[in-house]
């Protein structure tokens, strides 16, 4: 029983590690899109909207795949 608990912990800990960023405890990017498209399959799924806010402190291009996939902020829900 106490090997499957640890084994279990230790499962937990190395997903927390693989989806945030160890500084920051912020999702990684990939973590961060992963979640972004449940919400917005949730989202469609029951009919509501969805609103995302979206920062860049340092004005970089991102690269993040949202945008590629339609999901920019003129994205309209139907």
């Amino acid at each position: 029983m106490r090997d499957a608990t640890l084994r279990r912990d230790h499962e937990r800990q190395l997903a927390a590690a693989a989806s945030t960023d160890a500084l920051t405890g912020l999702y990684t990017r990939r973590a961060f899109e992963d979640q972004a498209t449940q919400a917005l399959t949730r989202a469609r799924r029951s009919g509501h909207g969805l609103g995302l806010l979206f920062l860049d402190r340092h004005r970089k291009r991102t690269g993040c795949s949202l945008q590629s996939q339609g999901l920019s902020h003129d994205h309209e829900f139907t």
